[in-house]
């Protein structure tokens, strides 16, 4: 994995608030991904 950098910013500021926002943004892509393959 080279998402070593997200890691290390997510112990900066706050595992919370990166998890969130990784989340989000990783629910946002399989929506779009769904909508494309099954629309």
């Amino acid at each position: 994995m080279k998402e070593l950098s997200l890691y290390e910013v997510q112990e900066v500021n706050g595992a919370g608030f990166a998890e969130y926002f990784l989340a989000s943004i990783v629910v946002r892509l399989l929506e779009e991904a769904y909508d494309r393959i099954f629309n």
